[in-house]
């Protein structure tokens, strides 16, 4: 309120100066938005690539990962939330190796 009330003693031309910047400010917080999400991903998600990064990418809900993994480019592994848990299907046989009660290693196996 006391701002408002010094504002509206400067001159019009300052006046209209800060309506200005304000719409633009308003504008570019906009467009800032706007280029997260098209950079981040949707802040509504459920699929973050690189957790432990400085600045995590979200992927849309029940986004897939797809790993290169195991004996060459051709063995994919790929990784989505479900309803279930995870997801996880790959074009060669997935071997599920346990570590600890809550560490897991997924492989891949050719016979």
């Amino acid at each position: 309120m006391a701002d408002a009330m010094k504002e509206s003693r400067l001159p019009k031309w300052a006046q209209a100066e800060l309506a200005d910047l304000r719409r633009r400010l308003d504008r570019a917080e906009d467009e800032r938005d706007d280029l997260r999400e098209s950079v981040f991903g949707p802040a509504d998600t459920d699929t973050h690539a690189d957790p432990y990064g400085s600045v995590p990418i979200n992927l849309p809900k029940g986004g897939m990962i797809q790993f290169r993994i195991g004996y060459g480019e051709e063995d994919v592994v790929r990784v989505r939330t479900c309803a279930e848990g995870l997801n996880i299907n790959g074009n060669v046989g997935i071997v599920v190796i346990p570590k600890a009660s809550n560490d897991v290693v997924i492989g891949v196996r050719r016979d």
